[in-house]
């Protein structure tokens, strides 16, 4: 049985690395899975050892006033990871804290895979060093990413974007056959007997998806590799719409 460990440290990364470990599941289910995560990775059967409510710092006075707690958060999961054995690991994003793993694990021996590449081709270019110390393989989700790091000689595939996955789930909005249950008395939405969402993360959605959606405007502006599909970003914005239309 192999061993994956992932590290997910924000709603986002929760979400799509959910989805990631539902899709390994469908190729290996004998795959044993512990995480840095949330709900999204619980409701997949996987062991949360920090919850991402825990790790929720923002903005540089947060960060310097919880420096302690942060420390000792990369304690802690160096020592999960010891614990745990893990034949891999997965990092989401989250690259302040995840790149300083990552190099920790390469010391370790630990393979290490990084889904959902840091924005390191918008800012901080010369971080691409340490990522080719420590990462194995890159998963980049925006296409020009992988031209990117293919120019640095690093390791790279490129899956497209992760929100992809949602709106997939919701095709059957576009022929009027979806089949909503609406329990109001425990804030859930339960689409065509198959998935159950919380009504609150109705919000978070909507953050969500106008964060990527800037960045993605902001990615197909800079650089000429881009695919500017804002048609993705509007089918999930019409999907949400639909859904709190339902919730009057």
């Amino acid at each position: 049985m192999k061993k994956i460990y992932i590290i997910s440290g924000e709603a986002s990364g929760d979400l799509h690395s959910a989805n990631l470990v539902s899709e390994l599941k469908k190729q290996n289910n004998s795959l044993e899975f512990r995480a840095w995560g949330g709900d999204r990775l619980r409701n997949e059967g996987v062991t949360i050892d920090k919850d991402i409510n825990e790790l929720a710092f923002m903005g540089f006075l947060e960060v310097l006033l919880n420096l302690k707690t942060i420390l000792r958060n990369i304690r802690s999961c160096k020592k999960n990871l010891l614990d745990f054995k893990p034949d891999l690991l997965i990092l989401v994003d989250y690259p302040g804290f995840n790149l300083r793993i990552a190099k920790w694990a390469k010391s370790q021996k630990i393979p290490v895979y990084y889904y959902i590449s840091p924005q390191i081709w918008a800012w901080k270019e010369s971080r691409i060093h340490r990522i080719k110390q420590s990462v194995s393989r890159m998963y980049c989700i925006l296409p020009f990413e992988k031209d990117f790091y293919m120019k640095h000689s690093l390791n790279v595939s490129y899956l497209g974007h992760p929100l992809l996955d949602e709106v997939n789930k919701f095709k059957i909005l576009n022929n009027n056959s979806l089949e909503l249950t609406i329990d109001k008395d425990n804030h859930t939405i339960t689409m065509n007997s198959s998935y159950t969402y919380d009504i609150d993360f109705l919000d978070q959605w909507q953050a969500l998806i106008n964060d990527y959606k800037t960045q993605y405007l902001e990615a197909c502006e800079n650089n000429e590799g881009a695919v500017n599909d804002i048609q993705l970003f509007d089918n999930f914005d019409n999907m949400i719409s639909v859904l709190r239309q339902e919730l009057k």
